[in-house]
């Protein structure tokens, strides 16, 4: 069972019957001139960085191929972006159709998405990784699993309150185990049936707890403070092969995974959840009917043609799907690099390279 948040509806201009796609990909040249200070875009038709705007760090000029004199450049590491496999994405894309989607496509609103084959994508993907269970579960999706938890903590909440019939709360708590995802209290705050407290009693019938395992920022795999499992809002956006050692498939009541960490397309903003409670389920497409009008139809064809790729190579002999595969060495190598800049600083509790 699917539900893509609450619709999937993409324009009010969609009147026009015919298609008149484009091809990206046949916008890229051959060799990108931007490299290594920057990355072609088709659509702008110049260089940019990560975030559409400039160059990467310490480079400049139209062709990002100036670099400033290392000794003096200082890299600004303020937040991530999943860019480590966008190498893949590039070689992967020019083997496949890329053109934007048709403007008959689906121009309603729609409150599910039954025949979408993302439900069976996403279950043979955790299936062949191991990471997640999903029978009993109900998938819900949403725009980036931002938005998952904060529609969960609003459906959990109201439905916590409105079981409660002696001394109740006018709002539940939300504990989070430090340290933390620091964009954590903001959505907390966004919620009027649910407020943080991070000292709040892991005992009370009145406490949620936002667990993320692995943890961002420091990769620990953590345990649950909070008793009743239930109340459990199991960020999981980086339990998967490349990032953490998989040590079991769990099977938990809330589990959270997003296309951003997982496939690196944070731009999509695509993200899901497995409920076990089919209620709870049934609850959340509506809680996120309040942040959003509508999801893109864009995003989930999007990340319905990358999982269906990283899904069509066979494993190899380590067991872990190519795509796994490749980010995972990336990873090390990048990790490996940036331990040998780093020799040379004072650091502390500076952890080792292996892999989990």
């Amino acid at each position: 069972m699917w539900f893509i948040g609450v619709r999937v509806g993409v324009t009010l201009l969609a009147l026009v019957v015919t298609c008149s796609s484009t091809d990206i990909c046949g916008l890229y040249p051959p060799e990108d001139p931007c490299r290594p200070g920057g990355l072609w875009d088709p659509v702008t038709r110049r260089c940019s960085g990560y975030m559409a705007l400039g160059c990467f760090q310490c480079y400049s000029g139209p062709l990002c191929q100036t670099q400033e004199d290392p000794l003096q450049c200082q890299l600004r590491a303020t937040a991530g972006n999943p860019m480590v496999v966008a190498e893949y994405w590039l070689n992967h894309s020019r083997q496949e159709p890329c053109d934007t989607t048709p403007a008959y496509y689906r121009p309603a609103y729609q409150r599910s998405a039954d025949a979408s084959s993302l439900p069976t994508s996403g279950g043979e993907l955790h299936a062949v990784t191991h990471n997640a269970k999903t029978d009993g579960h109900v998938m819900v999706g949403g725009m980036g699993a931002t938005m998952v938890i904060h529609a969960t903590i609003i459906a959990l909440s109201e439905q916590i309150l409105q079981n409660c019939t002696v001394n109740c709360p006018s709002k539940v708590d939300v504990l989070v185990q430090s340290p933390y995802y620091s964009g954590y209290p903001s959505i907390v705050g966004l919620v009027g049936t649910a407020q943080w407290n991070s000292t709040a009693d892991p005992a009370s019938p009145y406490t949620i707890e936002i667990l993320t395992d692995p943890n961002n920022p420091n990769g620990e795999r953590r345990s649950p403070r909070v008793q009743d499992p239930s109340h459990v809002i199991r960020d999981m956006v980086y339990y998967w092969p490349m990032y953490t050692t998989l040590n079991e498939s769990l099977s938990e009541p809330i589990m959270v995974f997003s296309s951003s960490k997982h496939e690196g397309l944070a731009g999509s903003r695509f993200g899901w959840g497995l409920f076990r409670d089919a209620g709870l389920a049934h609850k959340v497409p509506a809680a996120v009917d309040t942040l959003v009008l509508g999801l893109s139809v864009d995003a989930e064809l999007r990340v319905l043609s990358s999982l269906q790729a990283i899904l069509s190579e066979a494993p190899s002999p380590s067991g872990l799907l190519p795509f796994h595969e490749f980010s995972q060495q990336l990873l090390l190598q990048r990790f490996k690099q940036l331990a040998a800049v780093l020799t040379c600083a004072t650091l502390t509790n500076w952890p080792s390279s292996s892999h989990g």
